[in-house]
């Protein structure tokens, strides 16, 4: 039972985190690859993408994550009420995707596969060595055990472009706050409304929309350079 808990609380946040990562993955490796003796040019691709997708990524998982009890209870009724703690670590686990795409992205695309290799190599012994020491104690502690190798993850996959591309981790970090900082303040709101006495389907409703509403237009009050590369990419598509 707790197994089939976990799998439904990876299952929600992971159709979209799959879905943006393949629409990402389809435009930004080409790109990469045709600058790929540019690194200036490289790097800046890198750069629009990972503000591109902290700036969608942040308010999905971070919303999902606060409406998430409800979600499940109106989607997959009371029975799946314990699959939420596994959809909110997974929601963690998720949101720092965007920096993993595009820096993993960038090596390759340069023709540095092998730190590609090397990387991933790490990756998976640190999580083989998670796996079996968290495995004797439970399911929830193994995905907490995730989150927090993701984390590391993160950092790890940032590394090898400080010297690749001078795009460091720091400046990573720095590209994407914004986003955070925009989506802390939506969920703060989302919380609020989330108490009015409502039933479920309308609360949900009013979150996502109050939600959407906010993180709009706090993006526009604080002219989030993410959300006019976003609109911009939007319009070009749109003329086509």
């Amino acid at each position: 039972s707790d197994l089939a808990y976990f799998d439904r609380g990876r299952q929600i946040p992971g159709i979209v985190v799959n879905n943006v990562n393949t629409a990402v993955n389809s435009v930004l490796f080409p790109a990469m690859s045709k600058e790929q003796n540019n690194i200036e040019n490289v790097k800046n691709i890198t750069k629009k993408s990972i503000r591109i997708g902290a700036y969608i990524m942040c308010p999905m998982m971070i919303g999902l994550m606060i409406v998430a009890r409800p979600l499940v209870l109106l989607i997959l009724t009371e029975k799946w009420d314990d699959a939420v703690p596994f959809l909110q670590m997974f929601c963690l686990i998720y949101l720092f995707q965007p920096l993993h795409t595009a820096n993993s992205q960038a090596y390759k695309a340069i023709g540095r596969s092998d730190i590609y290799l090397k990387i991933e190599v790490i990756k998976k012994v640190i999580e083989v060595v998670t796996l079996i020491i968290t495995l004797f104690f439970s399911l929830k502690i193994m995905t907490i055990s995730m989150v927090i190798t993701s984390t590391i993850f993160t950092y790890i996959n940032a590394f090898p472009n400080k010297r690749l591309i001078s795009y460091s981790f720091k400046e990573q970090v720095k590209d994407i706050t914004p986003s955070l900082l925009l989506s802390a303040i939506m969920a703060v709101i989302v919380i609020m409304v989330g108490k009015l006495q409502v039933p479920l389907f309308y609360s949900i409703v009013l979150q996502v929309v109050v939600g959407c509403v906010c993180y709009i237009g706090l993006s526009l009050l604080t002219k989030n350079k993410a959300f006019y590369e976003l609109t911009s990419i939007a319009n070009h598509v749109l003329k086509k």
